[in-house]
């Protein structure tokens, strides 16, 4: 795989332009960038942050077996290089694309399929991990969240971590070549509030109240209520304030 890392000095969104550029750009391409104007997450949510205060990145995937997958790898990527700056691993996955800290939101993934000719010809995995913020910045925000640097108490070099992410992204993605259900367990382990009380919030705003049982073979959840296993494909997953690891 002939991989390649790219980072500028600024965009609107990593995703775009990845998906300018993916014609022309090796499968495993991370593009990465100090300063993103337009940054958008889940659901079309505007996501800003100030210049040099977070990891913002995208992968080019154009040989995933499912889709959902590729945000997977990221993922597990992202909780490397996190959980490597914490010296721990306090950090955890939350379905179906965020990274948080107990109950507060340290990152988020959004993953895009590139359609041509009727068929899935990428997959572009954006994420965005929150670094420098300090508590102030932060509780501007509408929803908690935290930061390496509030958790760690030091700044770091954006560039030094896009490389680390970039390796560790790269290591993963060939490992799932040669063993995609390995990876995708690592994943579902990652997801630790399996077999916990949750509210799914649904698009339309209803909420149900269940146990998250597990995630299901195309990444739904799998959320038992009623004495019945329900699927739940989009919406939100909500961590109460009390909820501690």
């Amino acid at each position: 795989m002939r991989s390649r890392l790219i980072i500028v000095k600024e965009t609107d969104s990593t995703n775009l332009a990845l998906r300018r550029e993916h014609r022309d750009l090796p499968d495993g391409t991370l593009y990465c960038a100090l300063n993103q104007t337009a940054g958008r997450g889940r659901l079309n949510r505007r996501w800003v942050t100030p210049p040099n205060s977070a990891l913002c990145c995208s992968m080019l995937f154009k040989s995933v077996a499912e889709p959902y997958h590729a945000g997977a790898i990221i993922a597990l990527a992202a909780l490397e290089v996190i959980n490597d700056c914490l010296g721990n691993e306090k950090a955890f996955f939350k379905w179906p694309n965020d990274i948080y800290i107990n109950s507060d939101k340290l990152a988020g993934i959004l993953s895009e399929g590139v359609i041509e000719n009727g068929r899935f010809a990428a997959v572009i995995s954006g994420v965005g991990i929150n670094i420098n913020q300090d508590a102030d910045t932060l509780a501007q925000l509408d929803n908690r969240a935290t930061s390496i640097y509030c958790q760690c108490g030091h700044p770091y070099d954006l560039e030094t971590l896009y490389s680390k992410l970039f390796s560790a992204a790269s290591g993963i993605y060939k490992q799932y070549f040669a063993a995609p259900d390995e990876i995708i367990s690592r994943w579902k382990e990652a997801n630790r509030l399996r077999g916990r009380l949750l509210e799914a919030v649904r698009p339309d705003g209803s909420v149900l109240r269940g146990i998250f049982r597990d995630i299901a073979p195309d990444g739904a959840m799998l959320m038992e209520y009623d004495n019945t296993l329900h699927r739940f494909d989009c919406g939100d997953i909500k961590i109460t304030p009390s909820f501690e690891e």
